[in-house]
């Protein structure tokens, strides 16, 4: 659901920018501060009000949902489900937000460090010398803790790692 806010919040920043050049309308600034409006919205999910407004239950949308939900075997209520997400399970996901934040700051840690690392090389023999590979599967072992294969080469996640180009370069710390 974060996902979705967050990237809600570029198309909202887009729909409201007013700017004096096209060039730099909505999110075309500054990748460290294109950031900051979308994670402002993904923040304002994490509260009571908005989770219960968006909440619904599926049988609730149509007739034809209800008489899906109602044929379920394991359906034993002679009355529909509740519309809304009741309030101890929105307490219940408000007080589990946090579960995995230092796993996802983490992460974020290294593919910053990762991409800073190589987008500020000391000379053009060091970036020709450098070992992408085993530099991102190194990095990814030392920051996040997590036991990789001995082989240094086991993966090449830095081929998937899309905001190391397109303009987004040396940005990525802007998730931080």
């Amino acid at each position: 659901m974060c996902l979705l806010f967050h990237e809600l919040g570029h198309a909202i920043h887009d729909l409201v920018a007013k700017t004096a050049y096209a060039r730099f309308h909505g999110t075309a600034i500054a990748d460290d501060i294109c950031e900051a409006p979308s994670q402002m919205l993904e923040r304002w999910c994490w509260t009571k009000k908005p989770l219960q407004r968006l909440s619904r239950h599926y049988s609730t949308l149509s007739p034809g949902y209800h008489a899906h939900w109602r044929s379920n075997d394991e359906v034993k209520s002679t009355t529909g489900p509740a519309e809304q997400l009741p309030d101890h399970l929105i307490e219940a996901l408000l007080r589990s937000k946090n579960v995995n934040a230092a796993l996802f700051h983490l992460r974020a840690l290294w593919l910053s460090a990762f991409d800073l690392l190589i987008h500020t090389p000391q000379d053009r023999d060091t970036t020709e010398a450098t070992d992408l590979t085993r530099l991102y599967n190194t990095m990814q072992q030392e920051i996040m803790g997590i036991d990789c294969p001995e082989d240094p080469h086991w993966s090449h996640g830095q081929a998937q790692f899309s905001h190391l180009m397109g303009s987004y370069d040396a940005s990525y710390y802007g998730y931080l």
